[in-house]
């Protein structure tokens, strides 16, 4: 898992870099294509659930994304099984976890690295979290686009 971080934090500098994306608004929210909401989140983990706080995003000028009024910024983070998407809180993301992939595509999609990757666990108990699947099978993952929708 360490090469597929690795990996990841590359390829997000070469796509920044490379990237001929939409901009994203100055501030955002995601919605899920599976059921038209809004994704949420807990201040740790991002979700397709009606609880929690709506997930409001903003871009900044060093190509990552970030949440909240402290700028906590997103990353995608390897464990054994998965590749989960969070929020990192309280300090500054290891360089292996940041991302500056980030992009939305001509039809108004997140992308990561130019790819629309993403997923929830089917068999999850709600809310389900949502989940980077990269180059991983997605066994048990239900995919979903995320449509980026401007906030005022």
């Amino acid at each position: 898992m360490k090469y597929l971080q690795s990996l990841l934090a590359i390829s997000g500098i070469i796509a920044s870099v490379a990237s001929t994306t939409t901009s994203f608004p100055a501030n955002f929210t995601l919605i899920s294509t599976l059921d038209n909401s809004a994704l949420t989140t807990d201040g740790w983990g991002i979700y397709d659930s009606t609880t929690g706080t709506t997930l409001t995003l903003s871009p900044y000028t060093d190509g990552s994304i970030g949440y909240g009024p402290y700028g906590q910024a997103l990353a995608v983070i390897a464990d054994a099984t998965s590749v989960a998407w969070i929020i990192q809180l309280g300090a500054e993301p290891e360089a292996i976890d940041t991302v500056t992939g980030w992009g939305v595509s001509d039809d108004g999609y997140l992308t990561l690295n130019g790819e629309q990757q993403w997923a929830f666990n089917e068999s999850a108990a709600e809310p389900r979290r949502l989940y980077w699947v990269g180059e991983e099978d997605g066994e048990g993952l239900v995919s979903t686009q995320l449509s980026v929708q401007s906030v005022v």
